[in-house]
């Protein structure tokens, strides 16, 4: 290419290396199995490894953590007010042979962001690194470093060692380069199982114009390569920047979308039905008519029915869970304070799919399903119904309205990913006349919940028959979940948010959509495998973010049975909750007290199992509960926060939002001075 297509080498942006190495086994004999993921970063020959980025979504994040070099530059450094600096490096990031060195500022839980990346020579002589802050940043405080790694050179080739190619398997990767301009990118496999009859043959040859903000994913069929055993060997070539290399992996090759291919990616309809537990709904088996329609509904187009498991007992860490397929113990919006809000390093589903082209829109309540949190995060069009509510004046009708005219508005631009979420079985109680006289019931909380659950399957019924007569739904799978339920004194307690036992966290996950099969799931699937199966449906790549576990094949009855426990926490902490299987454990820091009942014997939790088997399944599932959490933010790079919000952070939530918490139950003036949630849903 034209010398003029050359990027000045102090604007070059290499991300950097992010994440654990996975080896994997592969693939002996016995019966046909999945395919193991063998990431090609793992098996590279040479010193080109690091020229292999390990991160999945977080590729565009700038951590770094596989680096040869790094001093602190500053222990102290202020924001100057000007945004913009100048930082002269110190003859000890200079090597004896060109490298890349990155400047880096990190806050007070010592978490790095990547501020300039630049090529140095050897030998240089005090180079100078331009710094760009944000305008909220000027006075902030940071340590400032420096890491570096040796430049490799922009076209050398990428050897592997030898891998074996089991059946079904598909490479997948993300290109990208350092600087705008056009790139030649070419992968090719070379057989050295003494079968070749040739040298390497290209499996990819793509030339384009490359940027270091635009990936292109990729995935190439290995299927003609089974059995054989060879190379993969990637070479770049451009005049413009630096080969950016994403993640290559081979992997199984994914269930195809039960969506007809032909109509392009699916869209994603998500509707949270706030407090709504599962044993109270007669879709799920209730003796009392409560779901009339979504049990016809069920009968008639299928649909898959899951044992849910919300991660907490309050709204905002479930909801967060499943926008970030991460625990509560790792993002850390609890809704305790009114200024928590989601850590930056971590990203959210609609963020993912916004970024692949899908409209992203959603009709919320207000209350903790708000912008504050950062829940608008991903959305191109996020409204809250802000009537000030009163106990007299429910809003349910109104959000369902809305909802209906928003969706049919994101609906013009498909793929979307629209998200409805209610309080409409939240106390206080209030079912209209019409549901009391359905089901006949009486005056009790138990009773009237009853009666605003069969009116919640009204609505629902009307936005989902309207939507699929307005062809709305046609290409389009449905999602229907809680974030939680209800105590009525089965464990003591009335409410929730406080504890773990099945009428908190045993909630309805429901998926209706194209070419569904009726399915009734016992597997135990938590609001954290959502967004990996929306992923999966959508054909997207694997997020390396999420912690949960897609259950698309179990969509079309083949799946497998669950691999790994579901965990769960209150926001308060007074209680952590594994489940896997039969056992359950709930472990209360309060007492401490650790309890395990096994839910096949004792679905109520009536009674602690004290057998040997019981112990020994509650001693394991707390430990991996724990290392969960600790694995997570290590390689996520998060520290919650959890301290106490300030009485003027609180204040400024709007008055409108205040009083929705009012009218929930969850403030008085008492926890407005002290800058508290009553239960912190």
């Amino acid at each position: 290419m034209a010398s003029s297509n050359r990027i000045r080498a102090d604007r070059l942006v290499v991300l950097a290396l992010v994440g654990t190495a996975v080896a994997a086994a592969l693939v002996s004999s016995g019966p046909p199995r999945r395919p193991p993921r063998v990431r090609l970063a793992d098996v590279v020959e040479g010193p080109h490894r690091s020229q292999i980025l390990r991160a999945g979504e977080e590729w565009r994040r700038g951590l770094t953590t596989d680096v040869q070099g790094e001093v602190v530059l500053q222990t102290h450094y202020e924001v100057p007010s000007e945004a913009r600096d100048e930082i002269r490096l110190p003859a000890s990031v200079v090597g004896a042979s060109p490298r890349v060195v990155e400047v880096l500022t990190a806050d007070g839980f010592d978490r790095p962001r990547l501020r300039r990346t630049l090529e140095v020579a050897a030998g240089a002589s005090a180079p100078v690194a331009t710094l760009d802050f944000a305008s909220d940043e000027v006075g902030q405080r940071h340590r400032l470093l420096a890491r570096w790694r040796e430049d490799l050179g922009r076209d050398a080739p990428i050897r592997t060692r030898p891998v074996e190619i089991a059946s079904g398997t598909v490479l997948r990767v993300g290109l990208a380069q350092s600087a705008v301009g056009e790139a030649e990118f070419r992968i090719a496999f070379e057989p050295t199982d003494g079968g070749a009859t040739g040298g390497a043959a290209d499996l990819l040859r793509l030339r384009d114009r490359f940027g270091p903000e635009a990936w292109r994913d990729v995935e190439v069929s290995l299927e003609p390569l089974a059995g054989r055993r060879g190379r993969f060997v990637l070479r770049h070539q451009s005049d413009a920047g630096a080969p950016l290399w994403g993640d290559p992996a081979l992997e199984a090759a994914r269930a195809p979308s039960l969506a007809d291919p032909a109509a392009g990616r699916p869209s994603f309809l998500l509707v949270s039905l706030d407090t709504l537990r599962a044993d109270r709904m007669s879709v799920f088996g209730y003796g009392r008519e409560t779901t009339p329609r979504l049990a016809e509904r069920r009968r008639e187009a299928g649909g898959f029915y899951a044992r849910g498991v919300a991660p907490a007992s309050s709204t905002a860490p479930s909801h967060m869970t499943l926008f970030t397929s991460t625990l509560p113990c790792v993002h850390g919006v609890l809704g305790l304070f009114a200024e928590e809000s989601l850590p930056h390093p971590l990203r959210t589903l609609p963020e993912i799919l916004a970024e692949r082209g899908y409209a992203t829109s959603a009709v919320t309540e207000n209350g903790y399903m708000g912008h504050s949190f950062g829940f608008t995060r991903g959305f191109d069009r996020f409204r809250e119904v802000r009537r000030e509510e009163s106990a007299e004046d429910p809003v349910v009708e109104t959000t369902f309205s809305v909802a209906a005219e928003a969706l049919r508005a994101v609906a013009r631009h498909p793929p979307f990913l629209f998200l409805a979420h209610t309080y409409a079985v939240h106390a206080p109680y209030l079912p209209p006349a019409e549901a009391v006289r359905a089901l006949g019931v009486g005056e009790s909380d138990s009773e009237r919940y009853d009666a605003e659950v069969w009116h919640l399957d009204r609505l629902l019924d009307e936005l989902l028959s309207d939507a699929e007569a307005a062809g709305l739904l046609e290409n389009t799978y449905v999602v229907l979940f809680s974030d939680h339920g209800e105590e009525f004194g089965e464990h003591g307690r009335i409410g929730h948010g406080f504890q773990l036992f099945e009428e908190s966290v045993r909630v309805p996950l429901i998926v209706l959509g194209p070419g569904l099969p009726a399915v009734a799931s016992d597997e135990a699937w938590g609001l954290i495998d959502v967004a990996p199966t929306l992923l999966d449906l959508a054909r997207a790549p694997a997020w390396r973010q999420a912690r949960g576990r897609s259950f698309a094949p179990s969509l079309a009855g083949r799946g497998e049975a669950r691999a790994q426990p579901v965990f769960g926490e209150t926001a308060h902490q007074n209680q952590r909750m594994a489940l896997e299987g039969r056992w359950k454990v709930v472990h209360d820091a309060e007492g401490p007290a650790t309890h395990v009942f096994d839910l096949d014997a004792d679905p109520g939790e009536a009674a602690a199992d004290d057998s040997e088997e019981g112990r020994a399944a509650a001693k394991r599932l707390l430990a991996a509960y724990r290392a969960a959490c600790v694995e997570a933010r290590s390689a996520l790079g998060v520290t919650p926060d959890r301290s106490k919000a300030s009485s003027a952070q609180w204040e400024s939530w709007d008055r409108s939002r205040i009083e929705k918490l009012r009218a929930l139950g969850y403030v008085d003036d008492g926890d407005a001075q002290s800058g508290s949630a009553a239960q912190g849903s």
